[in-house]
């Protein structure tokens, strides 16, 4: 079941929706969600539910479906690449990445090695980075918080400063549409995406999914936090109906 602390749960008690444990018995047509938080699901796909496809979250998954749907990534051999790296786990919520210098002598299997992207806010500075967390509802980016960090603490899920805006303010038309993509390949029909754009570049890049999101995150001003919430409930009704009359329809 969700957490308290999910957004789906605090949404749905909300809108006096019960959310209960599917089974058997549960009526065509209910909206049901594949909830869990593993990084595999071993369970096997549930065709017609929300996340019902969505397997894997792994980091290197998402690197793989990055470069399929964009065309270019981040992954580095850190055995003979040269300059910083992220190291971090490939594991979901582990909140272990690192900067180091490589070349390194070897590479964790456990672990992605990706290039160090130039993540600054919009506004520029050095001292600062800046994540996208990119809200999903039916596949399509809607709404999203710009999470920052100093550098120091890129790492960090702790925020000094967060802004909610609309996905169609921070990212493109093709790149509106590339991480509609990207969803789709992924089976993420509901959740939670971390983008970052580098500052050199301007290009995107999808680092993390989570499929069962708390928030709104920390550092969101209160009175932003009932703005984010009215967002949600929205998007999640939407998102509910449609399911519910996919289902219906047998689709």
């Amino acid at each position: 079941m969700p957490h308290p602390y999910s957004v789906v749960y605090r949404v749905s008690h909300q809108l006096g929706i019960r959310l209960v444990p599917a089974n058997d018995t549960t009526p065509r047509g209910t909206p049901t969600f594949l909830w869990l938080d593993d990084t595999h699901v071993r369970q096997g796909a549930r065709p017609g539910w929300i996340n019902g496809q969505c397997l894997d979250i792994s980091k290197n998954h998402v690197e793989r479906v990055h470069q399929q749907v964009f065309g270019y990534g981040l992954e580095v051999d850190a055995t003979t690449h040269e300059g910083p790296v992220v190291v971090k786990s490939d594991a979901n919520g582990a909140h272990d990445g690192q900067v180091l210098l490589a070349p390194l002598p070897e590479m964790n299997p456990l672990f992605v090695y990706q290039r160090v992207v130039d993540n600054r806010p919009p506004e520029g500075g050095t001292d600062r980075v800046c994540d996208l967390r990119t809200c999903i509802f039916q596949g399509r980016p809607t709404f999203a918080y710009l999470k920052l960090r100093e550098k120091s603490s890129r790492f960090s899920n702790t925020n000094d400063e967060v802004r909610l805006a609309q996905a169609a303010d921070l990212f493109n038309a093709l790149e509106m549409a590339q991480i509609t993509a990207f969803c789709h390949a992924m089976g993420l029909d509901y959740g939670e995406i971390d983008v970052v754009r580098d500052h050199t570049s301007g290009r995107i890049y999808i680092l993390d999914v989570n499929k069962t999101p708390l928030g709104p995150p920390n550092g969101l001003a209160a009175k932003f936090q009932q703005v984010a919430l009215r967002l949600y409930r929205q998007h999640f009704t939407d998102m509910v109906v449609a399911f519910a009359q996919r289902r219906d329809a047998g689709i």
